[in-house]
């Protein structure tokens, strides 16, 4: 976060659309554009980046709303939102000044704005992403979730797993989570979700299929 600002948005951009066709060279087909931790969903500069890859490639993109900050009182003490504020908390105390000049795109207005501009622009995204389920992987949580979602499409941030490790772990992975990951796994492989889903009538769709069901 402190060299945020100091990353070229045309290296950037020549990066992100390198990678996607790196996928395309291997004939692996790409349905949707995502990030981790959010940052390039975030940073508006880095999101209008995203934006640019999606219409050039057509393909949807992941929500810039997540659950927990669209709709807080019915989805309350988001762990993974705690997680946000915590890691913003200690760049604030280590950068005030650098911080205050992030402050702006983090604000849920600006979040609500970006989600216009991906309506403004045509391209599809899930109506809002689902960040209550990491940190509490319990079939209770899962259950809350589920009937609790608002109508439209949602996606669900999931991180399956074992807790079985190895010597070494690439850069930026969150070995502190391994024992939820396979927790999430068994949970999210029980039978007794398709039962919820008919009770329910959820119905698990695809990136592919967002268009047939957003905001119905």
């Amino acid at each position: 976060m402190p060299r945020i600002k100091s990353i070229s948005t045309d290296d950037l951009r020549k990066e992100l659309r390198a990678q996607i066709l790196a996928l395309a060279k291997y004939d692996i087909k790409i349905d949707h554009l995502s990030y981790q931790f959010g940052i390039l969903s975030l940073y508006t500069p880095f999101f209008e980046i995203v934006t640019e890859l999606a219409g050039e490639f057509g393909v949807p993109v992941r929500s810039p709303l997540p659950v927990s900050v669209k709709y807080p009182e019915t989805f309350p003490n988001s762990h993974m939102n705690k997680r946000g504020h915590q890691i913003a908390l200690r760049f604030a105390l280590t950068h005030p000044l650098k911080a205050i000049g992030l402050l702006k795109y983090i604000r849920n207005h600006e979040m609500e704005r970006k989600a216009e501009k991906l309506d403004e622009l045509g391209i599809l995204y899930p109506d809002l992403l689902i960040d209550y389920f990491w940190g509490d992987p319990t079939a209770a949580n899962l259950l809350y979730i589920l009937e609790h979602l608002p109508k439209g499409v949602s996606e669900l941030i999931l991180h399956l797993g074992t807790y079985s490790r190895q010597d070494n772990y690439p850069g930026g992975l969150d070995v502190d989570y391994f024992k939820n990951r396979e927790n999430e796994l068994i949970i999210c492989t029980n039978d007794y979700l398709k039962e919820c889903f008919n009770y329910l009538n959820i119905r698990v769709v695809g990136y592919s299929e967002i268009s047939n069901y957003k905001n119905k």
